[in-house]
Order: C-alpha cells, then structure tokens, then sequence
C-alpha cells in the first residue's frame, strides 16, 4: 500500500530510510542535506515522500522562474549556493530560480514568494507586473542533496522581465528562512 509521508520525527526519517536501504550515512556529507534539515523540509511542507513497498521517492512541485535583463538579452543563472555550515553546493538549473511549492501553496503564488526570497530586486525593477506561466512538465531523477533517494519533480514554469536594467555582475542573496547565501550571474540568452 502506498503511504505519502507528510510529517516526521528525525529518528522516524532515519528508520524509514534504513529500511528503504538508503545511504544514511551520506546525509550531511558534501553537498547533502542532514537528516535534520530533511525533516524540517517535510514537515514544512517543501516535500513529501511516498514509500511503496521498501521503494521510497520524493515528491516535490517546483516553480521554475525565467528572469530576463529589461532588452531580453540575459538571462539570470543561480550559479551556487554557501550554506549555513560553510558548505558549497554548485547549481545547475534549467531555471534562474527553483523554488518548491508548498504542499498547499498556489503556484504562482510561489513564483512571486521566489522572487521576493530568492532575488528581491527583481520585484523592485517591476518584475511582478511581467509575471507570465508557461507550460509545465515533469522529471524523475536523484539529487545529490538526498543521496540515492529518486525525486519526481512536477514543474511549473514562469518567467519576469525587468523593467529597469540592474548590473551585470554577480549578486549575492541572503535568504533569512533557510540561512544560506545564494549567487546569481547573468548570462546571454541562448
């Protein structure tokens, strides 16, 4: 029988991954989330799990946001993030931004709670009134934030437009609620 796990102790997570024959000691090492942090995610509602028969995956809905310089001509790339211990884990989204959605959160009221989170000045150069959705999708992989653990990822997509021409050099943003800084580049549309 299928069970979506929407709440969970630490010790729960460890047993339920243990019995899922996952790598727990993996977790908290390089670019992997501790198993803390992971539960803190679940039960915050970024994720959940759903465990079938010793077969366990993570399910996450995604806003994937597009910011484009004011000519069209950049696009913004989340380059890595430094998080709260010191550690550097290396980006390589499909996106300028990715942000969860949580478990009860409209989409587009996410993209806008990513742009005010994730790189705040996007909103200051007009970017909510350039709001715009595009086509979803999913995707089925690991992440190296939670080793061997198979994630499906149901995308929705958005993009903004700057009203208002910000530098082009790299931007460092501090997010409050997750304690870890994130750099941003631009780079030419391809």
């Amino acid at each position: 029988m299928k069970e979506q796990i929407t709440q969970i102790t630490e010790k729960g997570l460890k047993e339920l991954l243990n019995t899922c024959l996952l790598p727990v000691p993996l977790y908290g090492q390089g670019e992997a989330n501790t198993l803390e942090e992971m539960c803190r995610c679940i039960n915050r509602g970024d994720f959940y799990l759903i465990e079938e028969k010793g077969f366990l995956k993570r399910c996450v809905t995604v806003v994937a946001m597009f910011v484009f310089s004011k000519d069209q001509s950049m696009v913004l790339v989340e380059k890595m993030q430094i998080l709260k211990d010191g550690r550097i884990r290396e980006r390589k989204l499909d996106a300028s931004i990715g942000e969860m959605v949580k478990t009860d959160e409209d989409p587009k009221v996410a993209a806008l709670r990513a742009l005010k989170e994730e790189f705040p000045v996007a909103l200051m150069c007009g970017g909510a009134d350039t709001l715009s959705q595009g086509k979803g999708f999913c995707r089925v992989k690991k992440s190296p934030t939670y080793p061997d653990l198979v994630t499906e990822y149901s995308f929705h997509v958005f993009s903004v437009q700057l009203k208002v021409d910000i530098p082009l050099c790299q931007t460092l943003v501090y997010e409050e609620e997750t304690g870890f800084a994130t750099i941003f580049d631009w780079e030419p549309v391809k």
